[in-house]
Order: C-alpha cells, then sequence, then structure tokens
C-alpha cells in the first residue's frame, strides 16, 4: 500500500472496524517495537508492541494513519476502512525528525507513558556512551538513569532505589538470567550489536512482571535481516566481534548471529613465558536467532545464549631442594539460555505469544596441587585434586496475551510455569601419595548438599491500560503467585496501580503503588560479583522477600526538545536478609539459615531529570537524592536501630551526552559523581591472649600443660560497635568518546577512540584497615583505599558490510 497525503477522513461512528499489522523496517524486514501509529482528526494512536504488532479499533470510514519511530521517515496511508484490514508499513531510516506528540494508552515508556520509572533506553546511546576499553556496555548505560548506582568503580552491578543486585530481574527475550556480568562484574552479557531493544523499569512494574522487588530489564535481540545479508567485524583492545545477519528464505526466514571473545589469555602469554607463574583468563558470548514467518498469523522464534568466563592459573614454587609445588586450577562459569517463542493472531484484536525456555548458570572448579618431597635416596611425590561444582537450572513455559479492544484500552493477561532446579555446591577432593614405589590414595566425595533442591513457581496476570477521559489515563493491575519448595508452599497477591493525570497541554502528574514477591535469595560475602555467589530458595524457615513502593511525579515537556521529571519514592521490604555479625558466605552455603537474619528495609528519594531528546546534541543530566536503611527482626544487629544499607549512595549527579557534527564525527562524554556506601569497620582493637600447647599437642599426641605464660597466643580482634559505621570516599569520573566513520565501497568503516577516567581519579574500589608506624614509633591503625581502575585509553576499529 503506498502513502497518500493530504486526503480528508471520513468516518462513521456507527461502525467500528479494526486495522492491524507489523511495523516494519523497510531495509532489513525486522519489526520496530515501540513505533508510532496515529490518527490526526480522530486524536487516537497506538505503539507497537514488543514484537512490533498494533492495533486499532476505529469507525468505519477514510482515515489517514500516520507511522512513525525515533531515526525513520514519517510515512502516512490513507485507507478505506469498511472491513478488518492488515497494513503492516516499512518505515525508511532517515534524518532525526522533530518529535511527534502522540496521544495513547497504550505506551509504557517515557514521560507521556501511565508507568513512572520506565525507560526505553536508545540503543544508539547504549552504543555512543563512553566506556572501559571500548565496550559499550548496556548495563552501564542503565547506571546512569537517575536512582540506580554501579555500588563500586566500573561494576556493571545495579543497585536501584536502594535494592540489592540480586533483587533485579533480567531477561533475554523474556527468559531471566541470573548471572548477567563477565570480569567480576566489570562487563555484562549483552554486547550491543546482538541487542535490538532495551526497556528498563525502576517502578511502577507492569504486573506481567514478577519475582524481584527493584527492577526490571527488559532486553530483546535482533530478528535479522529479511532482505539482504549483513555483517561486521570490529576489533578492539578487550575483545573481538562478528556478527552477521540475512535471510535464509527471502522474506520468510532469517538469522541473526553474533560472537564476542576476549584475548587477554593471548596477549599475555608471551609475556608469562618461562615464568613460574602462568594465568589465563577470557570471556566469551555467543548469541543466535532465527525467525519464520509462516504466514501473517504466525511468527516462530529461537533463540539460543551461551556465555562462559574462564580462568586457568599454574603456579610453581620451590622452597630450595627440599620441597616443590604446582598449583594449577580450572575454573570456568556462565549461563546457557535456548528460548522458542511463537507468535500467533488469534484475531486482529486478539495477539498471543508462547514461549518454551532453558537456562542454565553454572560454576565449575578444578584444582590440583603436585608436591614433591626430595630425599636423600630418591622423590616422594603427592597430588590433590578438589572439585567445586554449583548451578541452577529453570525450564518454563508461559502464555501471554494481549488484547486491544479500542484505543481507550490495552489488555494484557497471561501465566507462567517455573520448574527451578537448585545445585548446591559439591565439594569432591582426593589425594594420592607415591612413595618408593608404594601408592596410597585418599579420596572424599563430600556434598554440602548432595541432594537437588527442587521447586515450583506458578504465576497468573492481568492489566488493563485504560483511557479514562482526556486528561486521565489508569493502569490497574493484578499479579498471583505461588512458590513451592520441599513441602512448603507461599502465596503472593501483589497489586499494581499506575495514574497519569495531564494538568495542561506540557504538564502531567503521576502516582503508583507497586507490590512484588521475591522467593530466591542470592548468597554473596563481597562486594564484587563472585562466580562462587550462589542462589538459594526460600525455605520453611527463610520467609520470601515483599516490598511495597509508592512513588509520585510531575513532568514538563513545555520547551520545544526537552524533557524534565521530578519523582519521589518511598519504599518498604520484608524478610530481607542480613549476615548475622561475623558470619558470611565464602563459597559454602553449608547451614547458611543459621548465619543470616531477616528483617525489614526502608528507602526513599527525590530524582531529577533533565533530558534534550532534539538536535545534533542530545542527552540528560540526572541527580538523585536517596536514602536506604536496614533492621534485624532479632535485635542481632545494632540492637535492633536501623542501620544504613552498604549501597545507601546519598548522592549522584551524573550526565550523558552525544553530538553529532556531521556524517563522520560524533562524540560522547559522561561524567559521574556519588557518595561512598556504608561498610563495616572496626573502631579499635582488643588484644586477646589465649594458652599455647606445645608440638605433641598439635601432632595430635596426649594434650600436655600449656606452655610458659611467656609463650601464651595474643591475637588482634577488632571491637565494632555498629553494622556499616564507616562511608567510604566519594567518587566521580570523566568519561570520552569519539566516533569516526567512513563510507566504503561495500560497507562503513568506525573508528571509536575512548577514554576511561580521563583525570585518572583514584576512586576507591574497596577500602580495608592497615597498620602503619609513625615518627615515634608507635603502631596506628589506618583505613587504606585500592583503586583498580585509572586512566584507560582504548582504541575500536569496526568494518559493516
Amino acid at each position: 500500500m503506498q502513502p497518500v497525503y493530504g486526503s480528508t477522513v471520513v468516518v462513521d461512528a456507527s461502525q467500528r472496524h479494526t486495522i492491524s499489522g507489523y511495523i516494519k523496517d523497510a531495509a532489513t524486514g525486522e519489526t520496530l517495537i515501540g513505533a508510532s501509529v496515529f490518527v490526526e482528526q480522530l486524536k487516537v494512536g497506538a505503539v507497537s508492541n514488543a514484537y512490533g504488532y498494533y492495533s486499532l479499533t476505529l469507525p468505519a470510514g477514510k482515515i489517514t494513519l500516520r507511522f512513525s519511530y525515533v531515526g525513520y521517515q514519517t510515512t502516512e496511508m490513507t485507507v478505506n476502512l469498511n472491513e478488518n484490514i492488515t497494513c503492516s508499513p516499512s518505515l525508511h531510516a532517515g534524518q532525526l525528525l522533530d518529535e511527534v506528540v502522540i496521544t495513547s494508552t497504550r505506551t509504557e515508556t517515557g514521560i507521556r507513558a501511565t508507568h513512572m520509572g520506565a525507560e526505553s533506553i536508545p540503543m544508539q546511546q547504549i552504543k555512543s556512551t563512553p566506556n572501559m576499553l571500548g565496550e559499550a556496555d548496556v548495563m552501564k548505560t542503565i547506571q546512569l538513569v537517575a536512582g540506580v548506582q554501579s555500588g563500586s568503580d566500573g561494576s556493571a552491578n545495579l543497585q536501584v532505589r536502594g535494592g540489592s543486585p540480586d533483587q533485579n530481574l533480567v531477561l533475554l527475550d523474556g527468559t531471566p538470567i541470573y548471572k548477567v556480568d563477565h570480569a567480576m562484574g566489570l562487563f555484562s552479557i549483552f554486547p550491543p550489536e546482538a541487542v535490538k531493544s532495551v526497556v528498563f523499569f525502576k517502578s511502577s512494574f507492569p504486573a506481567r512482571f514478577g519475582g524481584r522487588l527493584s527492577s526490571i530489564v527488559d532486553v530483546r535481540t535482533n530478528d535479522g535481516n529479511m532482505k539482504e545479508y549483513h555483517g561486521l567485524f570490529s576489533v578492539g583492545l578487550l575483545s573481538s566481534k562478528i556478527s552477521i545477519e540475512g535471510p535464509i528464505i527471502k522474506d520468510r526466514t532469517s538469522f541473526n548471529i553474533n560472537l564476542r571473545r576476549t584475548y587477554v589469555d593471548l596477549l599475555s602469554k608471551p609475556f608469562m613465558k618461562g615464568s613460574d607463574t602462568q594465568l589465563s583468563y577470557y570471556f566469551y558470548d555467543f548469541n543466535a536467532k532465527f525467525n519464520h514467518r509462516f504466514s501473517d498469523v504466525n511468527r516462530l522464534f529461537i533463540n539460543i545464549y551461551n556465555g562462559r568466563d574462564v580462568f586457568d592459573s599454574e603456579i610453581k614454587d620451590e622452597d630450595s631442594d627440599t620441597e616443590s609445588t604446582t598449583n594449577s586450577g580450572h575454573m570456568k562459569w556462565g549461563n546457557t539460555v535456548v528460548t522458542g517463542r511463537w507468535n500467533y493472531l488469534i484475531s486482529p484484536k486478539l495477539f498471543s505469544n508462547a514461549t518454551v525456555a532453558y537456562n542454565r548458570y553454572k560454576c565449575d572448579i578444578d584444582a590440583y596441587a603436585d608436591i614433591s618431597y626430595y630425599r636423600n635416596d630418591g622423590v616422594d611425590k603427592q597430588r590433590v585434586h578438589s572439585l567445586y561444582n554449583s548451578g541452577i537450572y529453570d525450564w518454563s513455559a508461559k502464555w501471554d496475551f494481549e488484547y486491544m479492544p479500542s484505543p481507550s484500552n490495552n489488555i494484557k493477561f497471561g501465566s507462567e510455569y517455573l520448574y527451578h532446579t537448585y545445585e548446591p555446591e559439591v565439594h569432591g577432593s582426593s589425594s594420592r601419595l607415591d612413595t618408593g614405589g608404594t601408592t596410597t590414595t585418599v579420596e572424599s566425595d563430600e556434598g554440602v548438599s548432595n541432594s537437588r533442591i527442587y521447586a515450583q513457581e506458578m504465576m497468573l496476570y492481568a492489566e488493563d491500560d485504560m483511557k479514562l477521559t482526556n486528561r486521565w489515563q489508569l493502569n490497574l493491575g493484578i499479579h498471583a503467585s505461588m512458590f513451592v519448595v520441599s513441602d512448603q508452599t507461599y502465596h503472593s497477591i501483589q497489586p499494581r496501580i499506575s495514574s497519569r493525570y495531564q494538568l495542561a497541554s506540557d504538564w502531567a502528574v503521576k502516582a503508583s503503588y507497586t507490590v512484588m514477591s521475591q522467593y530466591v535469595h542470592l548468597l554473596s560475602s563481597s562486594l564484587l560479583a563472585m562466580p562462587t555467589d550462589l542462589w538459594a530458595p526460600v525455605t520453611k524457615k527463610i520467609k520470601p522477600m515483599k516490598s511495597f513502593q509508592y512513588g509520585t511525579g510531575a513532568y514538563y515537556t513545555g520547551i520545544v526538545g526537552w524533557e524534565f521529571s521530578l519523582e519521589g519514592y518511598y519504599k518498604t521490604m520484608d524478610n530481607v536478609l542480613a549476615y548475622k555479625p561475623g558470619a558470611g558466605f565464602l563459597g559454602s552455603s553449608e547451614n547458611w539459615e543459621e548465619k543470616v537474619v531477616m528483617g525489614e528495609g526502608r528507602s526513599m528519594g527525590l530524582e531529577l531529570t533533565a533530558r534534550k531528546t532534539q538536535g545534533l546534541t542530545t542527552g540528560w543530566v540526572n541527580y538523585t537524592l536517596a536514602k536506604s536503611d536496614r533492621r534485624s527482626g532479632d535485635n542481632s544487629i545494632n540492637n535492633g536501630e536501623w542501620y544504613p544499607y552498604r549501597y545507601d549512595i546519598r548522592h549522584n549527579f551524573n550526565i550523558a551526552l552525544t553530538h553529532r557534527f556531521n556524517d563522520r564525527w560524533d562524540i560522547g562524554a559522561t561524567w559521574n559523581f556519588m557518595t561512598g556506601g556504608a561498610v563495616t569497620i572496626g573502631s579499635q582493637q582488643t588484644q586477646v591472649i589465649t594458652p599455647g600447647y606445645n608440638d605433641d599437642y598439635y601432632n595430635g599426641s596426649t594434650p600436655t600443660t600449656p606452655v610458659k605464660p611467656d609463650d601464651w597466643q595474643v591475637e588482634g580482634v577488632s571491637y565494632i560497635e555498629k553494622r556499616n559505621n564507616y562511608r567510604i570516599p566519594s567518587s566521580h569520573s570523566l568519561n570520552l568518546s569519539a566516533n569516526y566513520r567512513k563510507k566504503r565501497k561495500h560497507g562503513e568503516s568506525i573508528w571509536n577512540f575512548s577514554i576511561y577516567n580521563v583525570y585518572c581519579a583514584m576512586n576507591p574500589a574497596y577500602v580495608y584497615v592497615d597498620e602503619s608506624l609513625t615518627s615515634d614509633g608507635q603502631t596506628k591503625r589506618v583505613i587504606k583505599k585500592t583503586t583498580i581502575l585509572p586512566f584507560i585509553p582504548s582504541v575500536t576499529y569496526t568494518y559493516k558490510f
């Protein structure tokens, strides 16, 4: 159907028909998520869903539809709506256009959405945001959103509105991912070349999402070009990437394959040649997607993701001629996800999506110690072998429906079933000693909990996004869930309410109330994202976490090309866990229920955002004022009084800007300032004296009397008055990047130059207590900080073909 311009709209209000279809990219055939369709004369419109589908039920007659999408040329089509019509327009990429104001009840993100705290992160913003070693990163771009912190310098973790990293639900094409980072949290698992869209919710969660307290990150991958073959390869200081997409059957079946691998292991190998220490580390991501269109009403998608971190070490240690030791270890950890999705149009107004998925996170550690004992008449050799395995496996099935009876109503409902297998860490070890031709072998296969823990999770949801009047929009939702584990069943009813009221043409206010439940906990004692961190389900003793979040906000769009917002929130949390004094998780979940205490949490804050959406310069400025506290339920921490949470970041200010000079040059810059979080530091040190015993006692012989008092053992023990009693110093950094593009005969070449931490701010990665001598010879305890990410320049070359 060709566009027709300047036509008059003639409608018959007594009859209504539905026009629906997919909005696509003309060059690739890929569907566009969040594209707009609008009828100016009727002042109604819609937005394409996560699969590019839209539906409008309108009065019969001749109407003109305007289709638009950011970065694409607006297309108008005039149709005679005398029956239900399928219309799937193809939009052409073009110059950035002036903003088009769309009146639609179906927008889920942005200032005009009914939901609060919902952001659609532009892919161009992600690719233009400067980052460490030139690695554009989805999660680190989200960290620039108001109300979100990284927790520590360089980390890809998210701490959202006073929540912890395990309270974020990260979805890859609708499937939950448990480990979303590489290199101890420095990079995320999502290379932007594989990603189609990113939607982030930090409050006012749609009813279809559940299972976490603090945020939703919904990542959708590229479907693949239906028209022609395209690809790219990229070479940087950290990694290389290759991406290729194209039709298997033109306009019917497509594929998209992306591979990223780091080569730190290959570059470092020549420098370690001949050394007693051999270290090797790399990670990789593999994404593949296949898309087949059976017809206009039937589509099938298959997604595959596999990613791993791999670390190998070999260390030789010799002690004169008496003993030598070789320690070697092999660690690998990561995710495997396989997803199948079926889109089916039951009717022009009713869209369905059925999904089945398998998701696995696994960590394996295999370590050896070879020891040689030299004697005058020979050598005794011993090998000690140890194993560590842990993981979590999910099988899931869900069916989502979207019913669009009118432009004023958008109803979503569905169900999901997950079968969880929690595999507790299993420790195994063996020892073999060769002595003068005699071999002695001792084996041990010990599991902290050899039996797997099985759990079932079920949920139902329904929500209606409705336009009550020309000024008032309302979203009502309900999420019901059930979790069954170890003969224990938990239920949760979670209401969701969001409302938007248009005060004037350029002023709006919003309010929301959201209840969320979470049935899993992440056991971790480190600020870093360690591979041995373990997910554990709720038990009979450990109850599900639950949050209640209230929010309100004001929004202004009166300046062309600008959006301003001020949001406030108050969130309470029940059954959040904290480690008891002196307890922690160090790679073993044995008796973990005895090491933690349930309590309550609260967080509150104000978030101010100014965003420029048009012109050669775009970006945003954010400021967040926040407070987050915890309190134990049994008075074992701080005598039951409130204490600051470790992610209590009081002030956070950031700027993210991109500027396009011309078709060849564009630049990006980010600057971030945040006050430090809270950690526990011993304020005093007490000397504890304990009796010692002679060597016979330690060798297992009959105990003897203690040795003389002069030989008693003296040990320093820190006295901790309060939990999280010390503030880490503030951190700040400036990051810059520039892209140079040049058209080639068969494609385009792009040079990216970036600098992380331009002025080399010595930001603290962590702090610790050390002792130093004063000028008069006295010992003084001091708090020291460690910086791991100084000034880091990088260059990356990309060729698109």
